[in-house]
This record gives structure tokens, C-alpha cells and sequence, in this order.
């Protein structure tokens, strides 16, 4: 057993106790210049701010530091004296300006990549067995989220080795480390562990890897951690990264390995009515019981239903008795009833038992003896079933990071037709079409073929510019499918083209190539197999797909740099309607 030193302990209860009040570096009750707040306004609108008196403006001159929001202005200058917590009042509105911590800084940092939220990073705090005190080596650095996490998990006596290979990202990182206060805490270096490691070696506590091929800096991890060993995670999305990255775990010895999904589930509380109490202190079960009763209050001439006949007749076709309810019955024995009423004796009983083959068999007892009979009666047949478009059982993707989906590459070759996703492109399609009668092909679209229908979707897909490295999402990322049925070969044709952006740093000539997310490739996909199952095969189909992957637009859709607004695609015309091409 490992006995500290009584100053370490010491050191630590403090730490501890200050805990909970700690953000990024210290604690402290009053704002001062060249502090990050974070500006509350509601749920949906969260921003990190820094308390300076001058910014640089996108065209390079420095202005005053003014936030504008819909409610009002907010000078950060102001904010120096004011009261962590507090209530500030804008013009039209208020808000509130909170300590940062690392989960409101998780919510609110600029995405240079995808990052890791606060489930997640609570799994990995905790797997990692992290405290005052460790070392933890990560790779790679992205946006940040886990970084800050962890150096408040590690403390002021730990030291975190931070790594990326892009050189930008690095840069940017190193700045927000020193803003916060966490500088002298953590090393950020650009480099590849794959290749070079982690520039250390047996210091490590703990190490986390988040790499598209996590098994190759594997080798780098272990010789970065302390000969007494220590906890390694790597955080997968994809089930081939999980499997091959465990046998290289196997292989080097490690021991205990475990893979593991962070799931999140909301509860929702809803208002239900309950049973309604009639005159008499009964309660009525449904409006169908009330139906029931007032078309059975006849004078003098009661109606009653045989419950047990009806239910064995029922049994001859169960799609029947879906369809036909208590109340449908009523009505099909008080017309029979109405049409027989010129008999001479009055009606004291009857039973109904409904058949199959479009007629209704209603047996009528009398009290006379010589009228006792059956009578037929053809009823109008059902109207034909109109053919539904198969469904299809489709992977469900899930949005944490923890589950076995697909890998979103953090950036795509310039020109890349399938946004960094062919796979997941081709699998879907092959797996929604194969339910069609007749064979289809699908591939990316060279030029805009000619008399074929046009289906257009909109999904959120993010950018990075290839001169820049500036990163943005957009809620406008448009995909244009053509699609064309050929009687001659019995064979039927999809051709796609995913529509680029221009970067508004550096504007380019060219227009860059979107990263499309699984989910939304799905869900486009889907969309498409609907619109075919309907436009060529006459098809009943669910409604269309419109939702998109969350995100919360901080600027308005730039047309001048979308390419499909410059086509006449995307905001010129209608999302998720099938037109005609003349050209």
C-alpha cells in the first residue's frame, strides 16, 4: 500500500473541498478583465465570452468589445465588478452571467472537430480513474472538451500531454489553455502518436486515445504509462475500430478489457383525463359505450347484442375483427331491423354474426312461431387494399459515441462524391431498393442527366476549408438525386450530387466538399426509397423524413457561398418535392 506524504495529503483535502467550486483554473466571486463568462439566456442560447475591451472584426479592425443578442446589446466591459450569477438587464430582455466550468464550456466552445459531451466525459473520468495529481496523456486534442475535463479531474498537481497533428487546431488550443488559466498545467504538441508517440514515456497514469486507427498508437500508450501500469481508453464509434483495437490490446498484454455504450434516456411527464362519471355515478369507460346505449334506447323495442355469437363468428377472419367494431355492428342491426320492421310481429331478439365475402348474415328470432327465419342482405364490399411500400428495418444510429455506428472522418478529399461516407451511401441504398420488384443502380452524378425526376433533401453536414482549416456546420447541406425509370431494360437508375460551400475566411474560387453524417445520410436515403416506392411503383408511403440533426445556427444561410443556392437548388425552391428536369 502506497502512504503518501502528510503535506500531499493536505494539499489534496484542500483541493477537494475547493472542488466543487473550482472552474478552470480558480475560484473566484467577482468579474475581472480578460475573464470567460458564459452569457445564459435560455436553454437554447448559451455563449463563452471574453471580458476585453476590444475584438477584431472580420474584416481585421479592432471594434468594442458588444455582444448583440435578440434582446439587447451586452458591452463586456460592464461586466467588470459584476457578481458571478447575477442577473444582467439588456433592453429587451435579460440573462444571466455564470462561472465557466467545463460542461458550459462543452456547450458553448467553437467546434474545430466533432467533440466528446458530458456524459461521455463522465464515463471516461471515471474509467480512467483519474485524481489530484495524475498524468494523463490524450490524443488527440480536436476542440478541446475533454481537455478541460480532465485538467479539472487531475488538479492543480497534475500535467496533462495533449497531442494533434493539425497544426492550426494545435495552435488554437494552446491559446484557449493560456486564456483559461490552464497553461502551466498542460503540454500541447503536434505531432501523430501513431508515428511518434507521445513524447514521453513512463509518466502516464492514464491515457485516452480518440483516433480513426486507434490500434497503431496503441503500442505509444503503453510505453507512456508508469511500470506500475494504469488505465487506457480508446473511444470508438465504429465496431471494426472496437475490434481490432481490443486484439491489439490482447496482444500487448492488457488485462480487463471492456467496451462499453453511454446511452441517455428522457422521461417526459404528460397529463392524462381520466373516466368521466355519468348522472348515476358510473363511470363511462369511452364514448364508444355512450353510442352504444343511446342507439339501443329504442321505445318499447330493445335491441341486444349476443356478445358471445358475434365473438365466434368474428374468429372466421381476425382481419375482420380489427375492422369491425361494437359500434359498426349496432348500426349494420338497427338497419336490418328498420328494413324488416313492416312484419306483423314486433322484433324481441336478434343476433348478428358478420362473414366474409362482402355479405352480413343476420339471424332474427320472433315471438311468433310461423316467423322464425333467416334473411340475406348484400352489403357494399370493402374497397380494395391499396398497396404499401415495404418497410424496412434500418440500423439505428445513435448520436453518443459510445455505441457501434459509423466513423465520421474529420475531413474528406477535395472531391469526394460521397462526403467521406461511400460505404454507408451504398450499404443503405442497397438495403432499402433490394425491397423494389425491379433492379436498381445508384452512383454519384458526372453531369445532370437529362428527362430524369429530380428529388431534392436537406440534411446538416460540416465543412473544413483545405487552405484555412476554418471548420463550420450548416443546416443547409443539400443533396440532389436523379433518379430515372427504364422500361426498355426493366432497370432502374439513382444518380446523386452532394452540393459544396465556400469558406468565408479565405473565400476560395472552388466551393469546398461536405461531410455528411451517418444519421442524415440515412435519413435521406429513406426519403428517397418513399419517393420512388411512390412516384414509379404507385406505392402508399409514410410521410417524408424533414427532421435534422441538431445544431443551432449562430449566422443566417449565405447564399453568395452555397453552391445549390447558385444552381437554383436550395432556398430558390422548395425542399423535399420531386419536380421534372427539362435539362
Amino acid at each position: 500500500m502506497c502512504i503518501k506524504p502528510l503535506d500531499a495529503i493536505n494539499e489534496s483535502v484542500t483541493y477537494l473541498r475547493q472542488w466543487v467550486n473550482m472552474s478552470f483554473s480558480s475560484f473566484k466571486e467577482v468579474i475581472e478583465e480578460g475573464d470567460t463568462i458564459i452569457l445564459y439566456i435560455n436553454f437554447t442560447q448559451i455563449y463563452a465570452l471574453e471580458v476585453k475591451p476590444k475584438i477584431t472584426s472580420k474584416s481585421g479592425q479592432k471594434v468594442d468589445n458588444v455582444f448583440q443578442t435578440k434582446y439587447g446589446c451586452l458591452r463586456l466591459m460592464d461586466m467588470v465588478g459584476v457578481r458571478y450569477g447575477s442577473r444582467i438587464n439588456m433592453s429587451k430582455g435579460w440573462g444571466h452571467v455564470l462561472y465557466p466550468t467545463p460542461e458550459l464550456w462543452t456547450v458553448t466552445l467553437p467546434h474545430r472537430t466533432q467533440i466528446l459531451y458530458t456524459p461521455d466525459i463522465s464515463m471516461v473520468v471515471i474509467q480512467l480513474e483519474v485524481g489530484p495529481g495524475s498524468v494523463v496523456c490524450e490524443a488527440g486534442t480536436g476542440s478541446g472538451s475533454l481537455s478541460h475535463a480532465l485538467m479539472r479531474a487531475i488538479g492543480p498537481t497534475g500535467k496533462l500531454y495533449t497531442c494533434d497533428f493539425h497544426k492550426e487546431r494545435v495552435k488554437i488550443a494552446t491559446e484557449e489553455f493560456e486564456c483559461h488559466g490552464l497553461g502551466p498545467r498542460v503540454n500541447v504538441s503536434e505531432r501523430d502518436v501513431c508515428v511518434e508517440g507521445f513524447g514521453v514515456k513512463g509518466v502516464a497514469d492514464a491515457v485516452f486515445l480518440d483516433l480513426p486507427k486507434p490500434w497503431e498508437a496503441l503500442p505509444h500508450a503503453v510505453s507512456a504509462m508508469k511500470p506500475s501500469g494504469g488505465r487506457v481508453c480508446s473511444f470508438s464509434p465504429c465496431i471494426e475500430q472496437v475490434s481490432r483495437a481490443c486484439e491489439t490490446m490482447t496482444a500487448l498484454g492488457l488485462l480487463e478489457i471492456t467496451t462499453l455504450e453511454c446511452l441517455i434516456r428522457e422521461f417526459q411527464v404528460k397529463t392524462i383525463s381520466l373516466p368521466v362519471l355519468s348522472n348515476n355515478g358510473k363511470a363511462v369507460d369511452s364514448q364508444e359505450t355512450n353510442v352504444q346505449e343511446d342507439e339501443l334506447d329504442v321505445p318499447k323495442k330493445k335491441i341486444k347484442i349476443d356478445d358471445e355469437l358475434a365473438e365466434e363468428a368474428c374468429t372466421v377472419d381476425d382481419s375482420k375483427v380489427e375492422e369491425q367494431s361494437k359500434e359498426k355492428m349496432v348500426n349494420q342491426v338497427t338497419t336490418a331491423r328498420n328494413c324488416d320492421q313492416q312484419e306483423s310481429e314486433p322484433v324481441n331478439n336478434v343476433q348478428a354474426t358478420f362473414m366474409t365475402g362482402g355479405y352480413s348474415s343476420v339471424r332474427m328470432a320472433s315471438t311468433s312461431r310461423e316467423n322464425v327465419g333467416v334473411t340475406q342482405r348484400k352489403v357494399s364490399a370493402p374497397p380494395p387494399a391499396t398497396a404499401h411500400c415495404p418497410t424496412v428495418p434500418l440500423p439505428q444510429l445513435s448520436r453518443t459515441s459510445f455505441h457501434i455506428g459509423y466513423y465520421v472522418p474529420p475531413a474528406v478529399e477535395p472531391g469526394d462524391p460521397y462526403g467521406g461516407l461511400e460505404d454507408v451511401w451504398n450499404q443503405h441504398f442497397e438495403l432499402l431498393f433490394r425491397n423494389l420488384p425491379n433492379m436498381w443502380t445508384f452512383g454519384p452524378a458526372e453531369t445532370t442527366p437529362s428527362g430524369w425526376q429530380v428529388f431534392k433533401d436537406m440534411a446538416k453536414v460540416r465543412f473544413s476549408c483545405q487552405r484555412c482549416s476554418h471548420g463550420w456546420t450548416s443546416m443547409y447541406g443539400m443533396v440532389v438525386f436523379y433518379y430515372h425509370w427504364d422500361i426498355a431494360s426493366n432497370q432502374g437508375n439513382v444518380r446523386f450530387l452532394l452540393t459544396g460551400q465556400k469558406c468565408n475566411h479565405c473565400n476560395p474560387d472552388g466551393f469546398e466538399t461536405p461531410m455528411w453524417y451517418p444519421e442524415e445520410a440515412q435519413k435521406v436515403m429513406t426519403n428517397l426509397y418513399h419517393e420512388v416506392a411512390n412516384r414509379v411503383y404507385q406505392l402508399q408511403t409514410p410521410p417524408l423524413i424533414r427532421d435534422r440533426r441538431h445544431g443551432r445556427p449562430r449566422h443566417q444561410h449565405n447564399s453568395s457561398m452555397c453552391q445549390a443556392c447558385r444552381q437554383g437548388l436550395c432556398k430558390t425552391s422548395q425542399v423535399l418535392q420531386t419536380v421534372s428536369s427539362s435539362s
